[in-house]
């Protein structure tokens, strides 16, 4: 079977069961991980496989084929530095060296569209062997994408009065105040002392 023109421009389009399956993810945490295949005679990217929350990160990647390309979505759980539990949601371009030229093809040039239609990807892999979707390489961008130095850290460093048990209760706020889109250091700092007096 040869390319068609079409296809390698534009991509295959994303079946509705995937897109679904996706949100669950997403947005229920239905699964840790979902591995996508190109169906070419349907001219989809369908749903190969799922996996269970109770799922390991080393069960997903045993998922995946040695020899062809495959996309998948995976839900990764950390805690950062301020002892907030987080998640964040990786896409992984597998496309493994020793796979076939017309299935790297396909896969690259179906990629784009895919993302486009996989909303909340926070970070993208493109692996071509194991170390390059290493557990340890998912782990440090994920850290590494939770420990930007927000505007009040200094300020809040500086102050030097707090008891430890203070600091505990100030990194819970650490993590609710990281999801919000506009902060104010006074405000902070005044909520905080607030409820410190109130406590005592």
């Amino acid at each position: 079977m040869s390319f068609s023109g079409e296809n390698v421009s534009s991509g295959m389009g994303l079946a509705e069961n995937s897109k679904s399956t996706y949100l669950e993810l997403q947005m229920k945490r239905a699964f840790r991980y979902v591995i996508f295949k190109i169906d070419e005679k349907k001219k989809e990217v369908v749903v190969e496989k799922t996996g269970d929350p109770s799922e390991s990160y080393a069960d997903f990647t045993a998922s995946l084929p040695e020899a062809d390309c495959r996309y998948a979505v995976y839900d990764f759980d950390f805690v950062t530095s301020e002892n907030c539990q987080k998640s964040k949601i990786f896409f992984i371009a597998w496309s493994p060296s020793v796979s076939r030229i017309r299935s790297k093809m396909l896969y690259a040039t179906s990629k784009a569209r895919l993302r486009r239609e996989l909303e909340g990807i926070h970070y993208e892999i493109q692996a071509t062997d194991p170390t390059e979707m290493d557990l340890e390489v998912i782990r440090e961008r994920a850290h590494k994408g939770s420990t930007k130095q927000l505007p009040w850290h200094k300020d809040i460093e500086n102050i030097g009065k707090f008891q430890s048990s203070a600091f505990k209760d100030l990194q819970t706020l650490f993590c609710f105040v990281e999801l919000l889109p506009v902060y104010s250091t006074s405000f902070l700092m005044e909520v905080f002392i607030k409820g410190r007096a109130k406590l005592n």
